[in-house]
């Protein structure tokens, strides 16, 4: 009985001795973090960001993250400190990223150039050192020379002595965790993206988007034309005109030559990189919008006829 008490009684006192070891670890010792950065991922673990700052992650931090669930309201974006800081004073900095970071925001469907153009006007990186920064990166999946259909649509934080090299290396390395090497083939997902790339350009309704991908892939599986008007439009940046689809010789021109474009034509979404992976199958051929409603046919014959019951044309 005495040897029970005893224990018990060694049992409590390191409990104790614990709980003080911990609270002093956490909330009173100065970690050197002092002139670090850190940038903080969507979903970033608390784990991975104190490995970053060389910060040792012990059981009395998975115990006070587990009882307290603060990693929980971690912000992503860059967080530099300019003194040495407690834990706790740390994790206060990582659910209050510093106002100064640059936000870029890369919309769906958003052109490599526009991009380009927008890190450029935020005063992040000019377009020279961009394109200076693409011609020499190393990228698994083949690509061409602005990446287009690799800027995955999101919103990073950068801070202003970020250089272009290390914007460029950020956005693509988030494309790689979403999409990484080991799944797909390389040159069979540069097909994927560039189907994916015009469905993103034909339509913004998410349902739809097996819908458009299944008519492409039944196209190009019987050897037509796409016919998209979105794929020209890339290279003149504007809408497209019947008579520049007929006449214009760009191998961009889905309505002279068979088979994909050279490139993708823009960055597309998940969405739409999911619908170019796994189309729904149908035998439809054809398909057009109308008043927020898309339509389609298997034969040019019902095509015409589904575009005048619409009012699509006269």
């Amino acid at each position: 009985m005495k040897l029970i008490i005893k224990l018990f009684k060694y049992t409590i006192i390191l409990c104790f001795v614990f709980f003080i070891s911990g609270i002093y670890n956490i909330t009173i010792k100065k970690q050197n973090v002092k002139g670090k950065k850190v940038f903080v991922s969507k979903n970033e673990s608390i784990s991975s960001i104190y490995k970053e700052l060389s910060l040792n992650y012990g059981i009395e931090d998975k115990f006070y993250f587990y009882v307290t669930k603060e990693d929980r309201y971690i912000k992503s974006g860059n967080v530099e400190f300019f003194s040495n800081m407690s834990k706790q004073e740390i994790l206060k900095s990582l659910k209050n990223p510093k106002f100064n970071n640059i936000s870029l925001t890369i919309p769906e469907g958003f052109t490599s150039e526009k991009v380009i153009e927008r890190i450029d006007s935020l005063g992040l990186a000019n377009k020279k050192d961009m394109l200076k920064a693409m011609s020499g990166y190393d990228f698994y999946y083949p690509h061409n020379e602005i990446f287009e259909g690799y800027l995955y649509p999101d919103t990073y934080y950068f801070s202003s002595d970020e250089s272009a090299y290390e914007i460029l290396d950020k956005i693509l390395k988030e494309f790689l965790e979403k999409y990484p090497p080991s799944k797909y083939d390389k040159n069979k997902f540069y097909d994927i993206i560039k189907i994916a790339s015009i469905i993103e350009k034909e339509i913004d309704n998410d349902k739809e988007k097996k819908y458009i991908s299944s008519v492409f892939h039944n196209r190009l599986n019987k050897n037509m034309m796409l016919q998209s008007d979105a794929t020209l439009g890339y290279i003149l940046d504007e809408k497209v005109s019947k008579k520049e689809l007929l006449e214009n010789t760009s191998l961009y021109n889905t309505y002279k030559y068979k088979g994909l474009p050279p490139s993708p034509i823009s960055n597309p979404s998940s969405e739409s990189i999911e619908a170019s992976i796994n189309p729904i199958k149908t035998n439809y051929l054809y398909f057009f919008t109308y008043n927020k409603k898309t339509y389609y046919s298997k034969t040019h014959k019902e095509h015409l006829k589904k575009r005048k019951e619409s009012g699509h044309i006269k």
